[in-house]
């Protein structure tokens, strides 16, 4: 039996894209950096770390405690690589360089492996590992590592959460005992010639083990909201808005923004659970886009930038015509690349993946 939607946590999506698309539109804006908007959306990047904790929430509430076996992990596998790649791997596609070099970048990207050390900048350094083709391709990086183990969990059954909790922590752990902690560890990890270790083992990751336990905790939350849950629940949600205007915690991680969003998911699913639900019709609509906000926005931000380059307009000058052009046209392609990609598509899709699988069954 599927699990009802837990609508708070589709507003938080959308409310997570609609941050990091105006964190990377913040030289356009025109606002003070001192100004309240201002801070909240320079810090705008823990819509990752919000993203990364919902994801692991998700899977783990709604994959049934009974499917097991490896025919179950591949099928869980199958389906999220049919939700993730078609809109990811045709902006990938139509991002291909015409050198060598961007070739395998590009070939790297469409196997969810890390470019690597591209520069000695921050991008070069975890948790990013160089990135991918398209500006926040890193994060599905994360994203399919994630799934590939719960979906090879399966195989313990009623115990795969244990496997895939005890197997993540295991990896991230191991080159603590074999290599000097580097400097800020719980932000950049380690960084190694492989760059895939390098993102295997990067504590970013215990944000989706952070969401797992989430989502398996979420179905024995009391219905009724006492004052010490209540406590908690404004303590979560106030710590999280200081820390987006103040920083005091910033960074990709589970001592920034990764530690705050936690807070605030558990202070959601905690109010939902006792019936005081997000259920704003823009906020939800948002959370159902937030994909595709989340993949189009870079590619189409760079395109504006190109056009005003070559219109000959000073973007300091035209900064906020540009703002409200990319961000008014991701919000429309993301409308159609939602509709006809993520959804008639991915239908589709897993229409064909259900009629192999029944031929294939009744062929043994």
């Amino acid at each position: 039996m599927k699990n009802p939607t837990v609508y708070s946590l589709q507003a938080l999506r959308g409310i997570a894209a609609i941050a990091v698309m105006l964190l990377h539109h913040q030289g356009f804006t025109g606002l003070s950096s001192d100004s309240v908007a201002g801070k909240l959306i320079a810090g705008g990047s823990w819509g990752v770390d919000l993203f990364f904790i919902i994801s692991g929430f998700i899977a783990a509430y709604t994959i049934p405690k009974e499917s097991s076996g490896l025919a179950a992990g591949v099928d869980y596998f199958v389906n999220r690589l049919v939700r993730i790649v078609p809109l990811y791997y045709i902006m990938t596609l139509s991002s291909f360089g015409a050198d060598k070099d961007a070739w395998i970048a590009s070939l790297k990207s469409l196997l969810f492996i890390p470019i690597g050390g591209m520069d000695d900048g921050s991008n070069s350094l975890g948790p990013i590992y160089g990135g991918a083709t398209i500006g926040q391709g890193w994060t599905l990086n994360y994203e399919m590592y994630f799934y590939m183990i719960a979906a090879l969990s399966f195989m313990f059954g009623a115990r795969k959460w244990v496997a895939t909790i005890t197997f993540i922590t295991l990896v991230i752990l191991t080159p603590l005992f074999y290599f000097e902690i580097p400097e800020q560890y719980l932000r950049y990890g380690f960084t190694m010639d492989s760059a895939y270790l390098s993102m295997v083992t990067h504590p970013i990751i215990f944000e989706f083990i952070a969401g797992a336990a989430l989502g398996l905790l979420y179905p024995l939350l009391s219905e009724r909201l006492n004052i010490f849950s209540l406590i908690l629940s404004t303590f979560g949600v106030v710590i999280f808005i200081y820390n987006a205007l103040t920083h005091t915690w910033p960074g990709h991680g589970v001592l920034g923004y990764g530690l705050t969003s936690f807070l605030l998911v558990l202070s959601v699913i905690q109010l939902e659970r006792a019936g005081y639900v997000i259920k704003s019709r823009v906020l939800l609509y948002l959370g159902g886009v937030s994909y595709s906000v989340y993949l189009l926005h870079m590619n189409i931000k760079n395109i504006f930038i190109k056009l005003f380059k070559h219109s000959g307009l000073d973007m300091g000058e035209y900064g906020l015509i540009l703002l409200c052009s990319s961000i008014l046209t991701t919000m429309i392609v993301a409308h159609y690349t939602h509709k006809y990609i993520e959804m008639s598509f991915t239908k589709y899709l897993k229409s064909k993946w259900f009629l192999f699988k029944t031929v294939r069954a009744n062929q043994v």
